[in-house]
């Protein structure tokens, strides 16, 4: 199969500019939606990069070589370890389980033995209560939480330490939990909340 070199300038110049957008969306709402997915945008380059050298198609395989190169070097640092030094004084764990998850006890047994000191849960819903109950707030006897049964925007904050202060606010129609937490005699401010998903571009 033979491809005409307009359609491999087409193809390559397609996706240069597609991961241009992850690093300038300009602030136009299509291309903030498609900013948001740039470890799709790497993959695709490299698939198109392996087709394009079986086939020998040389300017298409340059530009998706650039295109996976722009793309992994946003997406690279995701994947490597943060060094710390010492022990902090507090662990967060901070967990999104997704709102339809099939095994929700599963997901709670797995995070409650990484053992953190505040554990922040997105999408929680008012089916997985009774686990919450049951499995979390044994060890996180502090805690709030609003719920959600349509859609992703249930949350909750657990915490082995007492809150000094909590509350819900509903900003732009979700919920956001407010807390200060005392650790060692030191007052720690914390937020959780699910943001919009990048449907909706500019509001995220």
């Amino acid at each position: 199969m033979k491809i005409a070199t307009r359609h491999q300038l087409t193809i390559g110049l397609a996706l240069v500019l597609l991961s241009l957008f992850h690093w300038f969306p300009l602030d136009v709402n299509l291309l903030e939606l498609l900013g948001a997915f740039a470890h799709f945008t790497a993959v695709l380059s490299v698939l198109i990069l392996l087709f394009s050298l079986i086939k020998r198609l040389w300017f298409t395989a340059i530009a998706s070589t650039v295109s996976a190169v722009l793309c992994l070097v946003l997406v690279g640092p995701h994947f490597s370890s943060i060094d710390t030094i010492g022990k902090g004084d507090l662990t967060i764990g901070q967990y999104n389980l997704y709102h339809q998850n099939p095994t929700p006890k599963k997901a709670l047994n797995q995070i409650i033995e990484l053992n953190a000191d505040v554990i922040s849960i997105q999408e929680l819903n008012s089916d997985w209560a009774g686990l919450v109950d049951s499995i979390i707030r044994p060890n996180y006897p502090y805690s709030i939480e609003e719920p959600w049964d349509n859609c992703c925007y249930g949350t909750g904050l657990y915490s082995k330490h007492p809150f000094v202060s909590s509350e819900i606010k509903n900003q732009y129609g979700i919920p956001v939990i407010y807390a200060q937490v005392r650790i060692n005699e030191k007052v720690v401010r914390l937020v959780s909340l699910h943001t919009y998903t990048p449907v909706f571009p500019n509001q995220t």
